[in-house]
């Protein structure tokens, strides 16, 4: 009997998001049982929640380097048949006016914002050479739709949470400038900003390399922890665990309260 086998898989990536998805799941009556596979290494069976068979996996932070969500997706989906992957943890928001520390994002799409054009742009007697970023609206990657479905029905019935759904940002640097996300935003949504996005993380773009944008397997679940700005590092610390227990329940919660089969789960 395979071990690894499962139908989803649960992506976390610091040593607190690992904390609050085992301290959820004690609470909740699943189980968090640390395995290790001869070679992939570590890992954590969750059983059977709902009708799904779970496990849990840790990764490097960021996306791009080896253990990294990119690598870790590819790999895990290789040898466990998962047909789902949901990352798990904490991310910033980008609206203080209807955002609070604690808020759960779930992703629709994720827009990766290191993918850009660079162009030069020539200088005059007024006006030095200079730079300009360009972003390609098309380059939205939509999440599994049930996934999203299941997610939302989840915090319909929870109002226990305040849960977003709509765009994350995603790539490689951790941003502590306001000025650095205006500016982002307002190059990807043409002036327009947040036009429809809710915060920003950098494991979700790392899911793409495991499927066909056509035929997406993953959704991002996380809470907000800061809103990169200069008090991003202060803030992490002091949200961090709320941020992450949020999310991590509503996922948890999403998945016990399915009825579907996991051939269902697969379409």
């Amino acid at each position: 009997m395979n071990e690894l086998e499962c139908d989803i898989l649960i992506f976390f990536a610091t040593t607190t998001e690992k904390e609050q998805l085992e301290h959820v799941a004690s609470e909740l009556g699943i189980p968090f049982q640390k395995k290790k596979d001869s070679r992939l290494g570590r890992y954590y069976h969750m059983g059977v929640i709902g009708s799904n068979r779970v496990r849990a996996v840790q990764t490097k932070m960021g996306s791009f380097f080896h253990q990294a969500s990119a690598s870790q997706a590819i790999r895990f989906l290789n040898a466990t048949s998962a047909k789902s992957i949901i990352q798990v943890g904490m991310a910033f928001g980008i609206d203080r006016s209807i955002q609070n520390y604690g808020d759960v994002l779930v992703s629709e799409w994720i827009f990766p914002y290191d993918y850009r054009i660079v162009e030069h742009c020539a200088g005059n007697e007024h006006q030095p050479e200079s730079y300009r970023n360009v972003y390609q609206k098309a380059n939205r990657f939509v999440a599994k739709e049930q996934l999203v479905t299941m997610l939302t029905n989840a915090s319909l019935k929870d109002e226990s949470l305040r849960v977003h759904s709509g765009g994350l940002l995603s790539g490689g640097a951790r941003i502590r400038s306001q000025r650095f996300l205006r500016d982002l935003l307002e190059d990807v949504t043409d002036n327009n900003p947040p036009g429809g996005y809710i915060g920003g993380e950098m494991e979700g773009v790392g899911l793409l390399a495991a499927c066909d944008s056509n035929d997406p397997i993953w959704v991002v679940v996380k809470g907000i922890s800061d809103f990169a700005d200069d008090s991003q590092q202060a803030n992490v610390k002091q949200y961090r665990e709320t941020a992450c227990r949020n999310a991590a329940m509503l996922v948890l919660r999403a998945i016990q309260g399915l009825e579907q089969s996991a051939d269902e789960m697969e379409t």
